[in-house]
C-alpha cells in the first residue's frame, strides 16, 4: 500500500548529490517539490499496479560503465 505518509518519508530519505537520471532529475527535485507531490505519487503507482501498464517513460535507463584500474 502507498500512502502518502510512506512517499514523503522515502523523499526525505533519498541520498543527496548524486547523478542525475535519464530524465534529468535528482533527489532535490523531488526533496524541494511541492507538497502535493507525494499525493500524487501515491495514487499513481497503485493505479500502475491495478491497470497493469508502466509508462513508456518508467522504461527507459541507461548503464554507464565505470573502468577501475588498480595501481
Amino acid at each position: 500500500m502507498f500512502d502518502t505518509e510512506l512517499v514523503s518519508k522515502t523523499i526525505s530519505e533519498l541520498k543527496r548529490g548524486k547523478a542525475a537520471d535519464i530524465d534529468g532529475l535528482t533527489s532535490e527535485h523531488l526533496f524541494f517539490s511541492h507538497p502535493i507531490l507525494p499525493v500524487f505519487i501515491s495514487r499513481l503507482f497503485p493505479l500502475i499496479f491495478y491497470t497493469q501498464y508502466i509508462p513508456n517513460g518508467f522504461k527507459r535507463s541507461y548503464i554507464v560503465v565505470v573502468v577501475v584500474v588498480n595501481a
